[in-house]
């Protein structure tokens, strides 16, 4: 991606040219009809607490209302709306670009760490990685939605292009096919009679239980 202001080549994840300093904004209009309106409730920007304008990234007979700041360039959307953003920006990935993924989530980041308000309820977010392995640390409110900073959606995009959503699902259904053979299996061997017993098996029960709970443990974790 190059600096919308100088065309000088912008450093890897970043959206602030390092040339002369120029904050490029996600192009929305190119993809959508691009309007903007007055919010009814003002939400505050979470990065520079300006109040953010309501924008539609959709059509006037279909609206997609966001929220964007016109000083940072923050956007925030409410429940659901960013998976429904990339999926209708995004429709045809039959592939996944292993190469491509793993220099993504290489790249390091000298962010520092801060925890924002959520601009409707002004609860801190949690810190979550997009889509479990895409490397982009979004500020989610469970309850309102999700903050971008500058870039990250451009970062978010491409991860999707790449095939990461393609491959965050393969993990996904792998783990659970995973642990679907483990409790088949806990369940054959608890289901045996007694005369069947070897010695050393005392704890296999127990130890195809511990997976299973750890498994169940760990998606429910993620949701």
């Amino acid at each position: 991606m190059k600096c919308a202001t100088c065309s000088a080549p912008l450093p890897p994840n970043k959206s602030r040219c390092q040339y002369c300093g120029t904050v490029t904004d996600v192009d929305l209009s190119g993809k959508h009809h691009f309007t903007t309106n007055q919010p009814t409730t003002p939400r505050p920007c979470c990065g520079c607490g300006k109040i953010m304008a309501t924008v539609n990234v959709g059509t006037e007979d279909a609206p997609f209302y966001i929220e964007r700041c016109s000083d940072c360039l923050g956007l925030f959307f409410d429940p659901g709306e960013l998976d429904s953003f990339v999926d209708h920006t995004i429709r045809s990935v039959f592939s996944i670009n292993q190469l491509a993924l793993a220099s993504m989530s290489n790249v390091s980041s000298s962010e520092v760490v801060r925890y924002r308000k959520c601009p409707v309820c002004s609860k801190l977010m949690n810190r979550i990685n997009f889509g479990k392995s895409s490397g982009v640390i979004v500020d989610q409110c469970q309850d309102h939605g999700i903050y971008l900073d500058a870039g990250e959606l451009h970062r978010i995009l491409a991860w999707v292009r790449l095939g990461g959503k393609l491959r965050a699902q393969a993990n996904t259904d792998a783990e659970t096919e995973a642990a679907s053979r483990t409790v088949a299996q806990a369940r054959k061997y608890l289901d045996q009679p007694s005369s069947t017993y070897q010695p050393g098996m005392e704890n296999a029960p127990e130890t195809m239980v511990s997976k299973v709970t750890d498994f169940l443990i760990k998606i429910m974790g993620n949701t």
